[in-house]
């Protein structure tokens, strides 16, 4: 069973692991981290060209949904045009 790491305040992304962390927990460890930082963006690494971008975070109604439908979340690339699907779990990149 994963403990959440003791963190606070609007820096508390900071103190975790990126997606290594995220990719081990249940998806409400998403939710907890919106509720104590003020994360706004998500920075993506198309799978196709490689190139990162950066985008809002997705509305976690939208990752909620997405949750309970088994789907994917959706984007596309700023630079190759390439449609990108994100594990809603993890936001990690998929074609």
């Amino acid at each position: 069973m994963s403990r959440l790491p003791n963190i606070s305040g609007k820096n508390a992304v900071k103190a975790v692991p990126a997606v290594g962390f995220l990719g081990r927990c249940s998806w409400p460890v998403i939710k907890i981290l919106r509720e104590l930082s003020r994360l706004e963006w998500l920075k993506v690494a198309c799978p196709r060209c490689g190139e990162e971008m950066t985008q809002y975070l997705t509305p976690q109604e939208e990752v909620e949904e997405a949750l309970e439908k088994g789907t994917f979340l959706e984007t596309i690339c700023s630079y190759c045009q390439n449609r990108i699907r994100l594990d809603a779990r993890t936001f990690d990149p998929r074609i």
